[in-house]
């Protein structure tokens, strides 16, 4: 999925938004509902904003990237998800409703949905002529390790519109970490709409947890794979385990992953086996969020350079997703 490398910023915009909600939904993680209308009616799957803390301190200083989770365009909201790992994120925790919050985006290069349309049918064609004559329709698959879910739930939400088929892969460490999937779109069944019921979040508990965990449960063109490394809740095992085992029953014709480094590497390294392109989400540190830092820069893959490509790429603008063969994961921390 090469793209030209360069800045696409036709709908960026630095303003105010509002927080209407900030839950905890796990340990030290938090689901934050901020109203905007022009982040929610411009955000692509895939983009960022770039927040700045309310008040006249500049401590801290810089903004914090956030991948959009999911917009509402007709209520003018967008929500994200984020840890309290540090000085910023705890600060953002301690937010009230009300809090006006200095906000840059939509950011980046979001998601090629597009070509996955395109790339579905091509592929389809092409594997059919392997997978024989009672080979499933085409599947996209989503592959989420952790927060890599926040993306992916907006992308997951556009593929259900666009009527394409998806396996969606959600893992984590233990059943308190599986945030974000009561926002992943209803999955139909022969009995009616499948439920990921979560009890209300209380005071000094680990936020919403799944009542009902939907590991394996199909519908339809739409398959969710829970997994949890301790088998807490789901399957036990990882998330490329279980990315390994769809491609091998699914007609499979492109995928999407975010989370941890490692996580991304192996998704790509199955994909590749497996004649799938991977799109891949990236995470990095950044000052600027505009291309001009160079401080989330991540090197370019020795085919990307080959093809013409900048030896690096800005994450902030020719990403946060790209290709799995255009950035050089081995090299990425």
């Amino acid at each position: 999925m090469a793209r030209k490398p360069g800045c696409e910023r036709p709908a960026l915009t630095a303003s105010v938004a509002v927080l209407v909600e900030n839950e905890m939904v796990g340990p030290g993680c938090y689901r934050m509902l901020l109203a905007n209308r022009h982040i929610a009616r411009h955000a692509l799957p895939g983009q960022f904003v770039h927040v700045r803390l309310p008040g006249p301190s500049l401590d801290p200083l810089l903004r914090r990237p956030f991948s959009v989770c999911l917009t509402e365009p007709g209520d003018g909201t967008f929500t994200l998800l984020y840890q309290a790992v540090g000085k910023a994120t705890r600060a953002l925790a301690a937010l009230p409703r009300g809090a006006e919050l200095d906000v840059l985006g939509p950011l980046g290069r979001g998601f090629d949905i597009p070509k996955a349309h395109v790339r579905s049918r091509e592929l389809a064609a092409k594997r059919g002529a392997n997978a024989g004559a009672g080979a499933s329709p085409p599947t996209i698959a989503l592959v989420a390790g952790g927060l890599g879910v926040a993306p992916l739930i907006m992308l997951s939400h556009a593929l259900s519109r666009s009527g394409l088929g998806f396996a969606f892969i959600v893992g984590a460490r233990s059943r308190e970490f599986l945030v974000g999937l009561d926002m992943v779109p209803a999955i139909p069944s022969e009995s009616g709409p499948s439920r990921i019921a979560q009890p209300e979040a209380g005071p000094g508990r680990a936020g919403r947890r799944l009542e009902e965990c939907a590991a394996g449960r199909v519908a339809g063109r739409a398959v969710l794979r829970v997994v949890t490394e301790d088998g807490s809740a789901g399957e036990q095992g990882l998330v490329t385990h279980v990315f390994s085992e769809v491609l091998a029953s699914h007609n499979v014709a492109l995928a999407y992953a975010c989370g941890p480094t490692e996580m991304l590497r192996e998704v790509a390294r199955i994909g590749q086996a497996h004649g799938v392109p991977v799109q891949i989400s990236l995470e990095e540190r950044m000052a600027c969020g505009l291309g001009a830092c160079l401080g989330c820069a991540v090197k370019a893959s020795q085919a990307s350079v080959e093809a013409g490509r900048p030896a690096y790429l800005r994450v902030c603008c020719d990403g946060p997703v790209f290709g799995s063969e255009e950035v050089d994961l081995d090299g990425a921390t």
